[in-house]
């Protein structure tokens, strides 16, 4: 997805190499150069909110997400490092706007509404986040986070033989990630 954003194939792999490496730093670093030259490029500030978003720096990342859907308002990818980043700084009420913005942008993106279920859990209405989840999963059946995130809240809100169904799709999936719901249906 970030190597993508490099405009020649020299840049896409220097992300891309970043990427794999899991250096942030470098990644910032070369946005960085590419937004000193223009820094109204669209995809370098998503590059280097990605990078904020990557080192926990969400303050960082929200606003230069903010100035990449200011430039581009159709980049769903920028929209939702905006959502992700305001919810994990505990900003969830915030991030819901954002979300519903991005679900307009992209409404078949498995990720809007993965990440919509997720903000909706966090600020506690359950039945729209399943709804969410549920529409992640029927956009991409394979999105084993999103079957994780419905099942746990399938086991939170008492709907114990949906999530145990949810474990056995998931255990298909992700063995790793069927285990936590697994674990979670068995804590009464």
């Amino acid at each position: 997805m970030v190597a993508n954003r490099g405009g020649d194939w020299e840049s896409r792999q220097k992300l891309n190499d970043l990427d794999k490496k899991a250096d942030w730093p470098g990644m910032f670093s070369l946005a960085q150069g590419y937004l000193k030259r223009d820094p109204t490029d669209a995809n370098w500030l998503f590059v280097a909110g990605y990078a904020q978003f990557r080192q926990a720096n969400y303050a960082m990342a929200i606003e230069i997400a903010q100035s990449a859907v200011s430039i581009n308002p159709e980049d769903l990818d920028s929209w939702n490092l905006l959502a992700e980043s305001l919810r994990l700084s505990k900003r969830a009420a915030e991030a819901l706007p954002v979300l519903q913005r991005a679900s307009m942008v992209g409404s078949s993106s498995p990720q809007v509404f993965f990440l919509l279920g997720e903000t909706l859990r966090d600020l506690g209405r359950n039945d729209e986040a399943i709804l969410a989840y549920r529409d992640a999963t029927r956009l991409e059946p394979r999105f084993d986070h999103a079957w994780l995130g419905l099942g746990l809240l399938l086991v939170k809100t008492g709907q114990r033989d949906d999530a145990k169904a949810i474990a056995q799709q998931l255990t298909k999936l992700n063995p790793t990630l069927a285990t936590s719901l697994k674990a979670a249906l068995e804590t009464p």
